[in-house]
């Protein structure tokens, strides 16, 4: 079981305080004494408000990172993350103060870069916001490393929009993921199942992730995931071509 901590960036003079009230109230709404993993969620950037209103500077993240390990101390959580979204550099020198036990990170058909080392991960013709370098940060420091957006809010399972999507990343709308996800799916040409089925297995093919976590809108989503992970991994044969797509500018 799990919970996470958004701060309020208006409120950052009392990060510990925002964490245990937070805590507290996870844990009421849960009815539990205490969660297995307890993470901080806002956006890292070099400074507080890069990027988006909710992001934090690497040295709030820090200071969270204390407030974290606090509630870790008093029982209330066995582990401590933070969601590797925001600004690359700001990201790894967090991952590399060794503060965090795990760490969300952004991975999937459309964005495998987080798997990649610096400074380039990705093919020039690529475009995208480039996360080279999370995975091994996370892998020195022997962090548990869970896929997120696994299906890229949606844009991954199905051409359809269904109004609940939601660009996390830079250098990212809408209309481009979808053309990255076609691009993607004609790359691989015809494989057995779904495109939901094929994304999570393209995930299972990493053997540096611990986890993959998937999104739920509807029962069949969960059998879906259930589907793909008997499938196994994504072959070699089809992980090249996808490299091959991904030497196309989309």
């Amino acid at each position: 079981m799990s919970t996470k901590v958004d701060l309020d960036p208006a409120k950052l003079d009392d990060i510990e305080g925002q964490i245990e009230r937070s805590l507290h109230a996870s844990l009421k709404r849960l009815r539990r004494d205490s969660v297995d993993l307890l993470q901080l969620h806002n956006r890292i950037g070099a400074r507080r408000g890069a990027g988006g209103q909710r992001t934090v500077s690497v040295e709030d993240a820090l200071r969270a990172a204390d407030g974290l390990a606090r509630m870790k101390s008093q029982g209330l959580t066995r582990w401590i993350g933070l969601t590797a979204l925001g600004e690359t550099d700001a990201i790894v020198r967090t991952i590399e103060s060794g503060r965090f036990d795990s760490a969300q990170v952004y991975y999937n058909m459309l964005n495998p870069s987080a798997a990649r080392p610096r400074p380039r991960s990705m093919p020039p013709e690529w475009t995208g916001q480039d996360f080279g370098g999370v995975i091994e940060a996370c892998k020195r420091h022997d962090m548990g490393i869970m896929n997120i957006r696994v299906l890229a809010g949606g844009t991954l399972a199905s051409e359809v929009r269904h109004g609940r999507e939601v660009v996390v990343t830079d250098a990212a709308d809408l209309d481009t993921e979808q053309r990255r996800a076609a691009a993607a799916f004609g790359a691989l040409g015809t494989l057995d199942g779904t495109r939901a089925q094929l994304a999570v297995r393209f995930a299972l093919a990493n053997p540096d992730l611990s986890c993959v976590v998937v999104g739920l809108a509807e029962p069949r989503h969960l059998q879906e995931a259930i589907e793909a992970q008997a499938r196994g991994p994504l072959p070699e044969d089809a992980l090249r071509r996808l490299e091959k797509g991904w030497q196309r500018a989309v």
